[in-house]
C-alpha cells in the first residue's frame, strides 16, 4: 500500500467523522429548539387559563 492510498483513506475517515459530528449538532439543536418551543407553548396555555 502506498503512502498516497493511506492518506486518502485517512482523509475519508476524517471527512466521515466531520459529517457525523455536524449531523449530531444539527439533531441536538433541532431537539433543543423543539423542546423550548413546546415549553413556551405550555407556559402560554397556563397563563391563558389563569387569566
Amino acid at each position: 500500500m502506498s503512502l498516497i492510498e493511506k492518506e486518502e483513506r485517512q482523509f475519508a475517515m476524517n471527512l466521515n467523522l466531520l459529517v457525523i459530528g455536524i449531523l449530531l449538532l444539527i439533531v441536538f439543536f433541532v431537539g433543543a429548539l423543539k423542546q423550548t418551543w413546546l415549553l413556551a407553548g405550555f407556559n402560554e396555555k397556563a397563563i391563558r387559563d389563569k387569566g
